[in-house]
């Protein structure tokens, strides 16, 4: 067991920004852990249900984030 929803949330957090993911699975549902992607779909209940199992955390603790495709993103340069 990784333990709790702490652990899946700083990877929604890079995978719903990543732009190789947008281009990737583009409206897709996410749950990421850091640099590593879990599982993929386009129905949120089934994508959290298939990560809770894979990682061994109850149902509600998983974060799931949705991928916005790039053309929909305010282009940001630094």
């Amino acid at each position: 067991m990784l333990g709790e929803w702490n652990q899946t949330s700083p990877g929604g957090g890079w995978a719903m920004y990543d732009p190789e993911l947008a281009q990737k699975y583009p409206g897709k549902y996410v749950v990421a852990l850091p640099n590593q992607v879990i599982e993929v779909g386009d129905d949120e209940a089934e994508v959290r249900a298939r990560a809770a199992e894979k990682l061994g955390l109850p149902v509600n603790d998983v974060c799931v984030v949705q991928i916005a495709p790039l053309e929909t993103r305010v282009p940001i340069r630094w």
